[in-house]
């Protein structure tokens, strides 16, 4: 089960590709940062989960995307 927390932000899962097409979700034990949007908490919180799992990555991220507001990604209860 996840905690709950008082920060605004926090990564609470982290999605890795395996062999084929399957993917793995992880759970983040992440104590959040204040912030709206995960844009907020790019670095440090994502950047050092990136920095932990790939090789040569680099020390900054830098992000660049489009995206539409409003977007909703659920996850089933029982893959936390």
């Amino acid at each position: 089960k996840m905690q709950k927390s008082s920060a605004g932000v926090a990564v609470v899962a982290t999605m890795e590709k395996s062999t084929g097409a399957l993917w793995r979700l992880f759970q983040v034990d992440d104590p959040g940062m204040p912030g709206l949007h995960f844009l907020d908490i790019l670095e440090p919180s994502i950047g050092n989960i990136i920095r932990a799992g790939v090789d040569n990555a680099p020390t900054v991220q830098r992000v660049t995307f489009r995206m539409r507001k409003g977007g909703v990604v659920d996850l089933p209860s029982s893959c936390m």
